[in-house]
């Protein structure tokens, strides 16, 4: 399609980290967006960036019609499996996904049965490849240490894929940027001189800026291209090793890290994260780059650090 094609687009999840980058972008690249929110005040939130927004009350077929029906999308972008896309280890983000990821995932698949011009967006993991160190989107995806969750994720990816509605599948990194509630939480932390779980050494992470992930995101919708990509920075790098360059640039010590024994046993670290960190993952987004041609802003994880913490000092000094 052409850039100057204004289309309608409904984002789920609008009320997230992501979801207000990804509204941001897709208005300034002159579209028409709603946001869907789970409660008013997500709602007011998104409405301050200048879009239209629903809020529904609970993810069921008769609300998503309803919301479908009033907005009369041209591409939905689905961000709520995102909303467990988390930096930290104390698993609240990733309470009840094991049912929310495929029983919210078959709602809105019910909801679009019928309205065949619509096009989803489905906003994945990376970090289903398991232990890859060069994953392309043809290699086989599976559920870290066979935990139920992992499996939820893998069943909602595959109920898209199954329906016969058009459909992209995008699997994302870890999520970071100025919008990080988790890195403001971690800054609290460094503050209260407290260790935290950064997994075994020299295990590998795919990350991904807000900025990056919003623009794969438009130009997904926008050329509606099906089928499966991955979206990364091409730089992969150990968990302790992005969190303590955080600290050192927000001005503290480098953190201690607690022991990789004593991980399981610590209250604050939850089982599921501690999975993610026993992998070393990485992605080749090759295939998004030569389609589509995206291209992250920020290559690694330092030059994402950088502009959050300029990003903020602005803030900070008006």
């Amino acid at each position: 399609m052409s850039e100057q094609t204004s289309l309608k687009i409904l984002v789920m999840g609008a009320d997230t980290e992501l979801g207000d980058e990804t509204v941001r972008q897709l208005l300034a690249r002159g579209h028409m967006v709603t946001g869907v929110a789970h409660d008013q005040k997500g709602g007011l939130k998104v409405r301050e960036t200048g879009a239209a927004c629903f809020f529904i009350s609970s993810v069921s077929v008769l609300e998503l019609n309803s919301v479908l029906d009033r907005a009369s999308p041209d591409v939905i972008i689905n961000l709520w499996p995102q909303r467990a896309n988390s930096l930290l280890h104390d698993g609240n983000n990733w309470r009840n996904q094991a049912q929310f990821l495929p029983n919210s995932t078959q709602a809105l698949l019910e909801a679009l049965k019928g309205r065949s011009s619509i096009f989803l967006v489905y906003a994945s993991y990376a970090f289903l490849y398991g232990n890859n160190l060069a994953a392309t989107e043809e290699a086989a995806i599976t559920a870290p240490a066979n935990d139920p969750i992992f499996g939820a994720a893998i069943r909602a990816e595959k109920l898209v894929a199954a329906s016969k509605i058009p459909a992209c599948l995008l699997r994302m990194g870890y999520l970071y940027g100025p919008q990080s509630s988790d890195l403001k939480a971690y800054l609290q932390s460094f503050r209260l001189s407290r260790p935290y779980y950064a997994g075994p050494a020299g295990r590998l992470q795919p990350y991904l800026h807000y900025e990056d992930a919003a623009i794969a995101l438009a130009l997904v919708a926008e050329r509606q291209a099906k089928g499966i990509f991955n979206v990364a920075d091409p730089t992969p790098a150990a968990f302790g090793d992005f969190i303590d360059y955080f600290a050192v640039m927000s001005g503290f010590n480098k953190p201690l890290h607690i022991p990789t024994w004593a991980g399981p046993f610590a209250i604050i670290i939850a089982p599921p994260q501690i999975e993610l960190l026993n992998q070393s993952v990485a992605v080749k987004s090759d295939k998004i780059s030569r389609a589509l041609g995206w291209q992250p802003r920020y290559l690694n994880y330092r030059q994402g650090i950088n502009q959050i913490l300029q990003k903020w000092q602005i803030a900070a000094n008006k």
